[in-house]
């Protein structure tokens, strides 16, 4: 696969704010006793979000990416993060993902960016930071390092999907 040097993408407007709320809603509604903050136990095959369908925006921008060869779609994760919670730095390699996409649901906490991790030949770079707006989605390879810094006020919520 040739990747371009940056080795992610934002679009703007993948979903209206209807339905990031709707989404927020039944997360908040899903949400079992004592469940960590980041909803592992959370049952997502009762959560519906907007139909990826092929006609869907989605499709139009992977295509548009030069290197996102043809995918499956895979796992899906919702993520709550409140105050003081963090995402360590990690990769999503593993049941076959090729491709990471993370939905943003709302923009109305502060800190919470996202960190992507690059590396050019024996030398790690400085992290890019990312705090994309509602609506929004940023796809990356899942073997790209990332992490999520402390949210110091409000809730941070994200759906992910990924891409085999």
């Amino acid at each position: 696969m040739n990747y371009p040097l940056s080795l992610f993408h934002i679009e703007d407007d993948i979903f209206d704010e209807e339905e990031c709320e709707s989404i927020i809603n039944q997360i908040e509604h899903g949400r079992n006793s004592g469940a960590p903050l980041m909803l592992p136990n959370i049952d997502v095959e009762h959560i519906h979000t907007p139909d990826l369908n092929k006609k869907h925006k989605f499709w139009d921008v992977l295509k548009k990416l030069s290197w996102v060869e043809e995918v499956e779609e895979g796992d899906r994760t919702f993520l709550k993060y409140e105050i003081s919670s963090v995402n360590q730095c990690h990769n999503d390699l593993y049941d076959d993902n090729k491709f990471t996409c993370i939905f943003f649901l709302n923009e109305d906490y502060h800190g919470g960016e996202l960190k992507l991790y690059t590396w050019s030949k024996d030398t790690c770079t400085f992290p890019v930071e990312l705090k994309p707006k509602t609506n929004s989605m940023v796809i990356f390879p899942s073997f790209i390092y990332h992490s999520v810094n402390e949210v110091k006020d409000g809730t941070r919520y994200v759906y992910t999907k990924f891409l085999k």
